[in-house]
C-alpha cells in the first residue's frame, strides 16, 4: 500500500502531490500517516456519528434525500449510485463545504460543477453529526 506522510506536506508539498497522484492513478488508494492526534479523535467520533445515522430507519434518512437538494447533497439509498453502469451496493450521504446557494451552473457557459456549491441538508439525528462533519471539512 502506498504510504503518504501528512507531515511532509508542509516541507515538500510538490513531493506529496506527486505521491498522491501516483497512488491514485496507479493503485487507486493510499494510507495517510502522521495525522495530528486531534484528527484521529475527530475521525473516530465522526465514524461513530455516521454509524448512528446509517442505523436510523430508512424513513428518517429519507428526510434528507439528495433529490430534495439542487446541489445533490443528502442521503442516497442503497443502489441509487452506480459506477461505470453497475449498481453500487451502498447507502451514502453527501456533504460538502457549507456555502450559500449558487446560481452559477444554471446558464449556458457556466461551469456545471458550480451548481454543486451550496448548503447541506442536515439530519436531526444524530445531533452531533453536523458539528463533526463541519469540523472535518475545515
Amino acid at each position: 500500500l502506498p504510504l503518504i506522510d501528512y507531515n511532509a506536506l508542509a516541507s515538500d508539498p510538490a513531493r506529496v502531490a506527486s505521491e498522491l497522484d501516483a497512488a491514485c492513478r496507479e493503485v487507486g488508494f493510499f494510507v495517510l500517516t502522521g495525522l495530528p492526534s486531534q484528527t484521529a479523535v475527530l475521525h473516530s467520533e465522526l465514524l461513530d456519528a455516521a454509524r448512528s445515522f446509517f442505523d436510523l430507519s430508512i424513513e428518517e434518512k429519507r428526510r434528507i434525500d439528495y433529490q430534495l437538494s439542487p446541489e445533490f447533497r443528502g442521503f442516497m439509498e442503497l443502489g441509487c449510485e452506480n459506477t461505470a453502469g453497475s449498481r453500487d451496493e451502498r447507502e451514502q450521504v453527501e456533504f460538502g463545504r457549507e456555502e450559500p446557494r449558487s446560481t452559477a451552473g444554471s446558464s449556458e457557459g457556466d461551469l456545471l460543477f458550480e451548481r454543486l456549491r451550496g448548503p447541506n441538508q442536515w439530519p436531526e439525528q444524530p445531533p452531533q453529526l453536523r458539528t463533526l462533519v463541519s469540523d472535518w471539512l475545515q
